[in-house]
């Protein structure tokens, strides 16, 4: 849950700095562009720990995009869903136990 959290951290701080830059000349603010930035970066980011899980666990995008629309709708809350949380404890367990490259 620590790595996840540090993620969420860094992915606000990035899109911040991203927000600043997508106002154009006449100070209008451009949300499509916006939303799209932060969205390639919560990706990049996913995708980072997707390939870095890769060789323990093979995670299904689909039902990754499907708990992210369901979180970002606020239909799920990580912090009191005790499914949830046994879940990315178990996926820590696995992580701190897999075998050295």
């Amino acid at each position: 849950m620590l790595k996840i959290q540090k993620l969420s951290i860094a992915a606000l701080m990035v899109s911040a700095v991203i927000s600043g830059q997508v106002f154009a000349e006449d100070n209008t603010f451009d949300e499509k562009a916006a939303s799209y930035a932060v969205g390639t970066l919560m990706g990049s980011q996913m995708k980072d720990l997707v390939d870095s899980h890769k060789e323990v666990i093979k995670y299904d995008n689909a039902r990754i995009l499907d708990g992210l629309k369901d979180a970002l709708e606020g239909k799920v809350d990580v912090r009191k869903d005790e499914k949830i949380q046994k879940t990315l404890e178990s996926i820590e367990a696995i992580q701190r136990f897999k075998p050295s490259m």
